[in-house]
């Protein structure tokens, strides 16, 4: 519709402005009354509704002079209302700018903007509708003098002949036509009259430009949600106009050390952990960049929506440290039913959802939080699930990266969009039968490992109508969510309501079963149509140091923390050293902790703003007494008698980022010493156990001992497929549900369509 060429403001104007001379000029120049009257009245249909009422209220003559007498003043009034506030009598008094909003307003914000919003927008519409109303009532009983002392336009329009009896019913077909209009063109574009056509919008927005007063929102603690730019009804780009300018002004943009690859360096960055230098050049910037003048008509929508000032988040109850260091009891609490109400009211319902975006699975989390927030529980779960069949899991151990870019974080705290998971999932998980199966395809599928890829496959197949078998080797089911996250974080009972609530759905478990031992692969072939291995990272890898396998004392991460969820019998040392900075090392020390050890250190070789793990649980090892020892790595162990007596340790510096991002620790020199131990637990990384897999199939592995896949995830054996650990190496538990998902996707291509 808008020739972009010409710039879509400039557009805008031009029409206007030809739209005005000709209701100025054009009209009281027509030489058929009857005409002019008829097609000004077809420009705005308010003034059909005025003439209609002068028709058959009053007969009264009107002077051409008394008609130019009322064009100036109003138009001397109209300009310097204009020059002072702004255009604000298309919002505040223009009748048929209210009627417009009132048609198609509330369609366009109710499914993003605030309930309190839709309340103010409907008052002030009201008001305006009985302003409306008294000017028909005006000026039944008082012609035409009345309205042509409110508006300039109506009054040089009345200059080309005065109304009579015989033309009310042509005043009103103009009137229902352009209603009509108005009503489908708003479905279109709102406001789209006053944006384009209106001819006293077009002469207002000429003088807007001269105005003094322009609204002002703040732009240097805008957090780019667009709640603005949904409310204006005028759709102007505001947080380009004003945000966007004020990080490329010159100034600014040395302040903040903006360049050409990274032009927004405050992006996810909080406001208040700046600088007081650059908070204080950003705030005295930001009067420079106001929304613009022309289009805006100070309806004041954008200042009733924005939401950028800082609200407190709902936090979770945690156990003290000294209780919670004694035993395994979930230490996080997670939010009440009141807590996760008013913290999904902080939601700001971004128009484009960073949360979403940057989430693997792409979980519609802000319809999620938005149906939280109007107490639709199970609607909310729905919508968890429909992307990720373990909410409870993600409630607790998902590391949210979605709240990472969360806008509430840019000026305050992020929402807490893994505790709202948490909250509907423990409220509603095992009642949850919702799920439609499709009719049975008679075709079967064998899935080996019942991790979070596993299970997510097993549950998006089964749903498809697939008979699914899954094959686990321990005794219990969740592979490494069960063996590998303390129960402290990921309890065993709400990990086995998931699993229950999967079985539910048609899955079926089988626990007890190696593969390569109990079952091998080329049995599971002959028997399903489908494979899915899916088995996880198990093996640790090493400090490679000498002695480490054959002293006592030395245990992998993933051995110590299974014999501890198994329930087995772990004689740890008093003293105690785990060597890595990931959530598996937080695992181990706050494990070590409660296994009764006197003394544990974390060693880890970078600093502490490197460590992977998540931060509340660096923040909660500390309370619970782990020392850290940043920027120091193992070089030696020593033994006694065959068990470990001590390790030594070198000092690092950090030099270059290497691949991962991260500075690379440098060794110092001459800077080893010896450290008293007699338990060390690695916990750098893990890979899969492939020892099983027959060579004569065929299936070929990558440099990393892990499956060469397809965009399928389908291995170079076909019906074999490869997902999770397996395929991605050691990943979170958000992004093997992820994997699974669009595995599953292909496996269903595969056993329908044979690709």
């Amino acid at each position: 519709m808008v020739p972009w060429t010409v710039g879509k403001q400039n557009y805008r104007l031009a029409v206007r402005l030809v739209f005005f001379v000709v209701a100025f000029v054009g009209l009281p120049l027509a030489f058929l009354r009857y005409m002019s009257i008829g097609t000004f009245c077809f420009l705005d249909p308010f003034y059909g509704i005025q003439f209609f009422a002068v028709a058959i209220g009053s007969q009264f003559a009107f002077a051409a002079t008394n008609a130019l007498i009322l064009v100036s003043v109003s138009v001397g009034i109209l300009i310097v209302l204009t020059l002072i506030m702004g255009r604000s009598f298309c919002s505040w008094i223009c009748p048929f700018g209210t009627w417009l909003d009132g048609v198609g307003a509330i369609k366009k914000v109710k499914r993003e903007l605030p309930d309190a919003y839709i309340v103010n927008a409907l008052r002030d519409r009201t008001i305006k509708y009985g302003f409306l109303l008294g000017f028909v009532l005006a000026s039944f009983a008082l012609g035409s003098y009345f309205f042509c002392a409110i508006c300039p336009i109506g009054a040089t329009a009345r200059l080309a002949g005065p109304a009579f009896l015989g033309i009310p019913v042509l005043m009103l077909l103009p009137l229902f036509f352009f209603a009509g209009f108005s009503y489908i063109a708003y479905a279109y574009e709102p406001r789209m009259w006053c944006k384009y056509y209106c001819p006293l919008g077009g002469f207002l927005a000429l003088l807007d430009r001269l105005a003094f007063h322009r609204v002002y929102i703040e732009p240097h603690t805008c957090i780019e949600c667009r709640r603005c730019e949904v409310a204006c009804p005028m759709d102007i780009e505001i947080v380009e106009e004003t945000r966007y300018k004020l990080l490329q002004d010159p100034e600014v943009r040395e302040a903040i050390g903006a360049t050409d690859d990274n032009p927004d360096p405050l992006y996810n960055t909080n406001f208040h952990f700046l600088p007081d230098d650059v908070k204080e050049l950003l705030e005295r910037k930001s009067y420079d960049y106001r929304i613009p003048a022309g289009e805006c008509i100070r309806c004041y929508k954008c200042t009733e929506v924005c939401n950028t000032a800082a609200k407190e988040s709902q936090k979770e109850v945690f156990l003290p440290p000294m209780t919670r260091k004694t035993n395994y009891e979930e230490v996080a609490a997670g939010l009440t039913e009141e807590q996760a109400v008013i913290e999904a009211n902080r939601c700001l319902n971004c128009v484009d959802a960073p949360c979403r975006m940057t989430c693997p699975a792409n979980i519609d989390v802000p319809k999620y939080v938005k149906l939280i927030k109007e107490m639709d529980f199970r609607g909310s779960l729905e919508t968890i699930i429909d992307r990720a069949p373990l909410p409870g899991t993600l409630g607790r151990v998902c590391p949210a990266p979605c709240q990472d870019v969360c806008r509430r974080g840019k000026n305050g705290e992020p929402i807490q969009i893994r505790l709202l998971k948490r909250f509907v999932s423990d409220k509603y998980i095992d009642t949850h039968s919702n799920v439609v199966r499709e009719p049975p395809t008679g075709k079967r599928v064998a899935i080996v490992g019942s991790g979070p890829a596993g299970l997510t496959v097993a549950y998006r197949l089964s749903v498809k109508g697939h008979e699914v078998q899954v094959f686990e080797e321990l005794p219990v089911l969740g592979g490494m969510l069960r063996v590998g996250i303390p129960d402290y974080r990921l309890p065993p009972e709400d990990l086995d309501k998931e699993t229950n609530w999967i079985r539910e759905q048609g899955v079926r478990y089988n626990t007890n079963v190696s593969i390569g031992k109990d079952i091998t692969l080329e049995k599971l072939l002959e028997d399903y149509d489908a494979v899915l291995l899916a088995v996880g990272a198990h093996r640790p890898k090493q400090l490679r140091l000498d002695g480490e396998e054959r002293i006592e004392g030395v245990m992998s991460a993933t051995k110590f923390l299974k014999d501890v969820n198994l329930g087995e019998e772990v004689r740890i040392g008093r003293r105690v050293g785990v060597v890595g900075g990931g959530n598996v090392a937080m695992d181990c020390v706050r494990t070590a902790v409660r296994e009764g050890a006197n003394k544990v250190y974390c060693i880890y070789r970078r600093a502490r703003e490197q460590m992977p793990a998540a931060d509340i649980e660096i923040v909660e090892s500390m309370e619970e007494g782990v020392e850290f020892m940043f920027l120091h790595n193992p070089t030696k162990i020593y033994e006694e008698h065959g068990k470990l007596s001590g390790v030594q340790l070198i000092k690092m510096e950090l030099g270059e980022p290497d691949s991962s991002g991260r500075r690379r620790p440098i060794p110092i020199e001459e800077s080893e010493y010896d450290v008293g131990l007699d338990w060390i637990i690695p916990a750098i990384s893990q890979e899969p156990i492939l020892d099983w897999l027959p060579e004569e199939l065929g299936i070929d592995l990558t440099r990393w001992n892990t499956f060469a896949v397809d965009k399928n995830f389908m291995t170079t054996r076909p019906g074999v497929f490869a997902c999770g650990d397996d395929e991605l190496g050691p990943a979170t538990v958000i992004e093997a549900i992820a994997q699974g998902n669009r595995t599953a996707k292909g496996m269903h291509a595969f056993l329908t369509k044979g690709k």
